[in-house]
């Protein structure tokens, strides 16, 4: 068990996050070894405010580099590092009460069941502004049963709603030792006009 590993499962989640703040390694990762460094880079080139969500925030400080951009909400039923930027507010579901503008969720999909993941990117999509656009990374690679984690083939990101518009990157950083996929999709779904949503 490496020290990270350690670290994060014997001391509580908020000493973790100071530990995390205290020496810049959001929940002690290091985004150079793994899928972030390409995930949080393409996100922060495509999103756009003024009102932005941040789904599944919990684990990192991402959502306060996001308030560069505009007025951030933090949507995660579980607890979030403490983020004090003025334009951050925290939300344990997503609301349609105002339109985002943007929606980002980086590396959530894949640790949910396949039917709850599929719930969760219409009720993104349903939460877009007219103009609106969702930008989602996942792991790509061919399916396997679901055990905590998952990654999601291009046929079936194709079945997204919103026509998406699909990078596949390969990783060039090293393999995640944990899920052994090599690729990680970068999809950024516009609100469709009019789109059935699936039964």
């Amino acid at each position: 068990m490496s020290v990270r590993q350690w670290v994060k499962a014997h001391l509580p989640y908020a000493v973790v996050c100071a530990i995390a703040r205290a020496i810049n390694r959001p929940f002690l990762e290091d985004i150079h070894r793994n899928e972030r460094i390409v995930e949080y880079a393409w996100v922060l080139h495509h999103v756009r405010g003024p009102l932005i969500a941040d789904v599944g925030c919990a684990g990192s400080y991402f959502a306060e580099m996001l308030c560069f951009f505009g007025n951030v909400v933090g949507i995660d039923p579980r607890p979030t590092p403490k983020i004090t930027h003025p334009r951050f507010r925290r939300e344990t579901k997503v609301s349609y009460g105002a339109p985002y503008d943007t929606v980002v969720c980086v590396s959530v999909l894949e640790h949910l069941p396949r039917p709850a993941a599929k719930q969760l990117i219409w009720q993104m999509v349903e939460a877009l502004a007219p103009a609106g656009q969702c930008l989602i990374t996942v792991p790509c690679g061919r399916e396997r049963d679901f055990r905590g984690y998952q990654p999601f083939t291009p046929e079936e990101i194709a079945q997204w709603p919103g026509e998406p518009q699909v990078a596949v990157v390969t990783r060039h950083f090293g393999p995640n030792q944990e899920h052994r996929v090599g690729h990680v999709a970068l999809v950024r779904l516009v609100r469709p006009s009019s789109a059935a949503r699936p039964t």
